[in-house]
């Protein structure tokens, strides 16, 4: 519940510019949780993030920009050619099958393909990431993606306790990897 409520305020407390993303294997990785993987952004202030790779070749991320304190959404797949740059997508997420959210993704570069990228998350977006199971996502009022939420809530509050540890070691920290002084194991 805490988890939660920390990225709920972090998510009400500011506005999101589409931020220059990089590749989730190449950032620092923090901790893994029931196939998601938790890892730290340097490029983005060192905001940690939330990612699943599904068989189909769909990624999710879910993360935080720590100096204008919002959250983010990324979905792609290698297969999903047709993505242009910098053109607005307008998509629906439906969780369980019973809450639906629409909302425009922008179409960035983020390595070698081209994904959506959303902000403006509102807070019951978030808990309903965080509370469901299944997360379909369509496009043009046919399924673009079909995704398990299996092990998000605890994804997304690992999430929460990276993020606290990044800020805790302050913005000297400039090496993600370095785990910050709360981790015992660090030293």
């Amino acid at each position: 519940m805490f988890a939660r409520l920390c990225l709920l305020s972090v998510l009400s407390m500011g506005a999101f510019v589409a931020p220059a993303v990089s590749k989730d294997n190449t950032a620092p990785a923090y901790g893994q949780v029931g196939g998601w993987q938790i890892r730290v952004d340097p490029r983005l202030g060192n905001g940690c993030f939330a990612s699943q790779h599904y068989a189909d070749g769909t990624r999710i991320r879910l993360g935080i920009v720590p100096d204008r304190l919002s959250l983010y959404l990324i979905l792609g797949n290698p297969a999903w050619k047709s993505l242009e740059d910098g053109k607005t997508y307008s998509l629906r997420f439906v969780f369980d099958q019973a809450k639906t959210y629409d909302t425009d993704m922008l179409a960035g570069v983020w390595g070698d393909m081209i994904v959506l990228i959303g902000s403006g998350l509102s807070a019951d977006f978030v808990a309903d990431f965080m509370e469901g199971t299944n997360l379909r996502v369509d496009y043009h009022g046919g399924p673009l993606a079909h995704l398990s939420l299996r092990n998000a809530d605890a994804a997304l509050a690992e999430l929460a306790k990276c993020q606290q540890e990044m800020q805790a070691a302050g913005s000297g920290n400039r090496n993600p990897a370095v785990r910050p002084a709360s981790d015992p194991i660090s030293r």
